[in-house]
Protein backbone atom coordinates (compact mmCIF):
# COMPACT_ATOMS: atom_id res chain seq x y z
CA UNK A 1 0.00 0.00 0.00
CA UNK A 2 2.64 2.06 1.00
CA UNK A 3 4.85 1.74 -1.99
CA UNK A 4 1.84 1.80 -4.64
CA UNK A 5 0.32 5.03 -3.34
CA UNK A 6 2.02 6.85 -0.55
CA UNK A 7 5.62 7.39 -2.10
CA UNK A 8 6.58 10.46 -4.65
CA UNK A 9 6.93 9.73 -8.14
CA UNK A 10 10.55 8.76 -9.01
CA UNK A 11 12.33 12.44 -10.45
CA UNK A 12 15.45 12.85 -12.31
CA UNK A 13 17.70 15.88 -10.78
CA UNK A 14 21.19 16.83 -11.97
CA UNK A 15 21.67 17.94 -8.59
CA UNK A 16 23.79 14.66 -7.89
CA UNK A 17 25.22 12.25 -10.43
CA UNK A 18 23.53 8.51 -10.22
CA UNK A 19 26.18 6.40 -9.04
CA UNK A 20 26.20 3.43 -11.16
CA UNK A 21 27.15 4.65 -14.52
CA UNK A 22 30.13 6.60 -12.77
CA UNK A 23 32.91 3.89 -13.37
CA UNK A 24 31.69 3.93 -17.32
CA UNK A 25 32.61 7.97 -16.74
CA UNK A 26 29.15 8.64 -17.89
CA UNK A 27 27.49 11.38 -15.58
CA UNK A 28 23.38 10.74 -15.77
CA UNK A 29 21.12 12.53 -13.53
CA UNK A 30 20.47 10.86 -10.19
CA UNK A 31 16.54 9.50 -9.05
CA UNK A 32 15.01 11.30 -6.17
CA UNK A 33 12.24 11.78 -4.84
CA UNK A 34 10.91 8.70 -2.85
CA UNK A 35 9.95 10.26 0.39
CA UNK A 36 6.67 9.11 2.31
CA UNK A 37 3.84 11.21 1.84
CA UNK A 38 0.94 12.24 4.28
CA UNK A 39 -0.90 9.57 5.53
CA UNK A 40 -4.50 9.51 6.92
CA UNK A 41 -5.38 6.63 9.49
CA UNK A 42 -8.70 5.99 11.10
CA UNK A 43 -9.65 4.24 14.15
CA UNK A 44 -12.79 2.90 14.35
CA UNK A 45 -13.66 3.71 18.37
CA UNK A 46 -17.35 2.34 18.69
CA UNK A 47 -18.76 0.05 21.53
CA UNK A 48 -17.27 -3.10 19.48
CA UNK A 49 -13.68 -1.83 19.98
CA UNK A 50 -11.94 -2.90 22.96
CA UNK A 51 -9.19 -1.65 24.74
CA UNK A 52 -6.68 -4.64 23.51
CA UNK A 53 -7.59 -3.87 20.15
CA UNK A 54 -6.78 -0.02 20.37
CA UNK A 55 -3.39 -1.22 21.61
CA UNK A 56 -2.84 -3.30 18.43
CA UNK A 57 -4.31 -0.52 16.45
CA UNK A 58 -1.34 1.79 18.13
CA UNK A 59 1.06 -0.58 17.29
CA UNK A 60 0.45 -0.37 13.90
CA UNK A 61 0.03 3.66 13.16
CA UNK A 62 3.46 3.37 15.12
CA UNK A 63 5.29 1.03 12.44
CA UNK A 64 3.13 3.38 9.84
CA UNK A 65 4.76 6.28 11.33
CA UNK A 66 8.11 5.16 11.81
CA UNK A 67 8.06 4.25 8.52
CA UNK A 68 8.76 8.31 7.94
CA UNK A 69 5.00 8.95 7.32
CA UNK A 70 3.68 12.60 8.32
CA UNK A 71 0.07 10.46 9.90
CA UNK A 72 -3.00 12.53 10.46
CA UNK A 73 -5.20 10.28 13.05
CA UNK A 74 -8.95 10.22 12.61
CA UNK A 75 -10.90 8.28 15.98
CA UNK A 76 -14.12 8.00 14.69
CA UNK A 77 -17.37 5.49 15.61
CA UNK A 78 -21.13 6.78 14.26
CA UNK A 79 -19.23 10.68 13.99
CA UNK A 80 -16.10 12.00 14.36
CA UNK A 81 -14.90 12.54 17.64
CA UNK A 82 -11.19 13.55 17.20
CA UNK A 83 -9.07 14.74 14.20
CA UNK A 84 -5.24 15.46 15.07
CA UNK A 85 -2.07 15.16 14.20
CA UNK A 86 -0.76 11.92 15.33
CA UNK A 87 2.87 11.97 17.51
CA UNK A 88 4.93 9.05 18.50
CA UNK A 89 5.37 7.84 21.35
CA UNK A 90 2.15 9.90 22.64
CA UNK A 91 -0.71 7.82 23.63
CA UNK A 92 -3.71 9.26 22.19
CA UNK A 93 -7.16 9.54 24.28
CA UNK A 94 -9.71 7.78 22.93
CA UNK A 95 -12.99 9.02 22.37
CA UNK A 96 -16.06 6.81 21.20
CA UNK A 97 -18.01 3.75 22.44
CA UNK A 98 -21.47 4.23 20.06
CA UNK A 99 -22.22 2.38 17.10
CA UNK A 100 -20.09 2.55 13.78
CA UNK A 101 -20.42 4.39 10.46
CA UNK A 102 -18.07 4.43 8.15
CA UNK A 103 -19.18 7.50 6.21
CA UNK A 104 -18.26 10.17 8.28
CA UNK A 105 -14.72 9.28 7.51
CA UNK A 106 -15.60 8.81 3.98
CA UNK A 107 -17.11 12.63 3.90
CA UNK A 108 -14.18 13.52 5.45
CA UNK A 109 -11.76 12.36 3.22
CA UNK A 110 -13.59 13.63 0.38
CA UNK A 111 -14.21 17.46 1.37
CA UNK A 112 -10.27 17.42 2.39
CA UNK A 113 -8.83 15.83 -0.21
CA UNK A 114 -6.76 18.66 -1.24
CA UNK A 115 -4.53 18.53 1.71
CA UNK A 116 -2.90 15.84 -0.28
CA UNK A 117 -2.73 13.06 1.51
CA UNK A 118 -1.62 9.48 -0.48
CA UNK A 119 -4.65 7.35 0.92
CA UNK A 120 -6.23 6.09 4.17
CA UNK A 121 -5.43 2.90 6.39
CA UNK A 122 -8.93 2.73 7.86
CA UNK A 123 -8.39 0.28 11.49
CA UNK A 124 -11.71 -1.67 12.29
CA UNK A 125 -13.83 -4.41 13.14
CA UNK A 126 -15.56 -4.14 9.99
CA UNK A 127 -19.34 -4.59 11.85
CA UNK A 128 -20.95 -1.51 9.90
CA UNK A 129 -22.89 -1.37 6.63
CA UNK A 130 -20.84 -0.80 3.91
CA UNK A 131 -19.67 3.11 3.20
CA UNK A 132 -22.22 4.94 0.66
CA UNK A 133 -19.70 8.07 0.06
CA UNK A 134 -16.67 7.52 -2.16
CA UNK A 135 -13.63 9.21 -0.66
CA UNK A 136 -11.74 9.86 -3.88
CA UNK A 137 -8.77 8.00 -2.59
CA UNK A 138 -7.38 5.17 -2.23
CA UNK A 139 -8.35 2.97 1.08
CA UNK A 140 -6.87 0.12 2.85
CA UNK A 141 -8.79 -1.48 5.12
CA UNK A 142 -7.08 -3.28 8.65
CA UNK A 143 -9.96 -5.68 9.93
CA UNK A 144 -9.28 -7.36 13.17
CA UNK A 145 -9.44 -11.28 13.65
CA UNK A 146 -12.90 -11.47 14.55
CA UNK A 147 -14.26 -10.25 11.23
CA UNK A 148 -17.04 -12.19 10.54
CA UNK A 149 -19.64 -9.64 7.98
CA UNK A 150 -18.50 -10.30 4.17
CA UNK A 151 -18.08 -6.70 2.68
CA UNK A 152 -16.33 -7.77 -0.52
CA UNK A 153 -13.62 -5.32 0.37
CA UNK A 154 -9.80 -5.88 -0.23
CA UNK A 155 -8.40 -6.16 3.30
CA UNK A 156 -5.78 -7.10 5.83
CA UNK A 157 -6.41 -8.77 8.53
CA UNK A 158 -3.99 -7.61 12.38
CA UNK A 159 -3.14 -11.43 13.65
CA UNK A 160 -3.94 -12.96 16.89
Amino acid sequence: FIKTHLKDRDAPSWRKAHRNYLWQDVILPAIIGKRIKHLVVAIDTSGSITDDLLNEFLVEINAIARAGAEVTLIQCDCEITSVAPYRRLERPVFKGGGGTSFDPVMQWLKDNRRECFGGCIYLTDGFAPNPSIDPRCPILWILTPDMKVQHGWESVGLSK
